[in-house]
């Protein structure tokens, strides 16, 4: 049996529950988390030490900058300096597209399903 336990969540009560304290015959749980069995810690990482999220990040440039290029040619036009890092990933956005999608759909199923 849950029971659920009256008190505040985020200012207002929310039909008289709260996403923070739960009762399951007992053993009092903190949130839904752990009823789904996950955990609660939450990761304070920056993208770039955290392996995954770096990927995720790089090919989400390289796939905006590649976008913009096309439609926005005039913005990219500069080679050098700090645009010119941003030219390049429409660069490597341009000539290795099939990779660059393949790393995109990879990166969509890892994020999705692991």
């Amino acid at each position: 049996m849950i029971e659920i336990v009256t008190k505040r969540a985020f200012g207002f009560l929310w039909r008289g529950a709260t996403l923070e304290n739960f009762r399951i015959g007992g053993a009092q749980l903190r949130n839904f988390n752990q009823i789904r069995g996950l955990s609660t810690q939450t990761s304070n990482m920056s993208a770039l030490f955290n392996f995954n999220s770096f990927l995720t990040v790089v090919l989400l440039v390289i796939c905006t900058c590649t976008f913009l290029k096309m439609q926005f040619p005039a913005v990219l036009e500069q080679k050098t300096g700090f645009r010119g890092f941003f030219w390049k990933a429409a660069r490597i956005g341009e000539r290795l597209s099939p990779w660059v999608a393949a790393g995109c759909f990879t990166m969509g199923i890892s994020i999705l399903f692991f």
